[in-house]
């Protein structure tokens, strides 16, 4: 082999070398962003989650107060809505 090829040897193994390098440090990068999406991925998740279980419990509560409602004004006679709105009235009056 010549001088000649011997250099377009050693050229050609450098540029595979750093070739190789710049794979390793590339997939390495890939993975530190893969890895951070999935993080930032799981946070949001969870913080839908957590929005999602409020707005149910919230939803639970104003139908269980229209439940209560419901089922108060059913039991409710007229003689009892008028004694507690004239109870009501009073304790309004007197500063209660």
């Amino acid at each position: 082999m010549g001088q000649k090829d011997k250099e377009i040897e050693a050229i050609i193994n450098a540029a595979r070398t750093d070739g190789e390098k710049e794979k390793a440090l590339l997939s390495k990068e890939g993975e530190r962003i893969g890895e951070g999406i999935m993080h930032q991925a799981r946070e949001n998740i969870g913080q839908e989650m957590r929005k999602a279980r409020e707005s149910l419990r919230e939803e639970a509560v104003n139908l269980a107060l229209e439940l209560a409602e419901g089922k108060i004004k059913e039991k409710l006679k007229k003689e009892d809505q008028e004694k507690i709105l004239t109870e009501y009235l009073k304790k309004m009056a007197n500063g209660s």
